[in-house]
């Protein structure tokens, strides 16, 4: 038996580093590319300390799917 849907949940209280010692690691923009390409939906979770600024990005950047959520969660 398969599952119908794909589903990433993932947690964050940042936007996204990329720095010169991490090797190996694919951007945001291509990985949200491949989820998208693959009908994989992709929800998160925020935790902020700001006015939702950081919860706007992931909803623009990180979430994909018709039914994807950011739920944002306050320090």
């Amino acid at each position: 038996m398969c599952a119908g849907m794909s589903i990433v949940d993932i947690s964050g209280d940042g936007l996204e580093t990329l720095g010169s010692k991490r090797h190996h690691v694919v951007s945001l923009y291509y990985a949200r590319k491949r989820a998208e390409q693959m009908g994989v939906t992709v929800n998160a979770l925020v935790i902020s300390d700001d006015g939702g600024d950081l919860a706007r990005y992931y909803s623009k950047k990180v979430t994909i799917g018709s039914n994807s959520f950011v739920m944002n969660i306050k320090k």
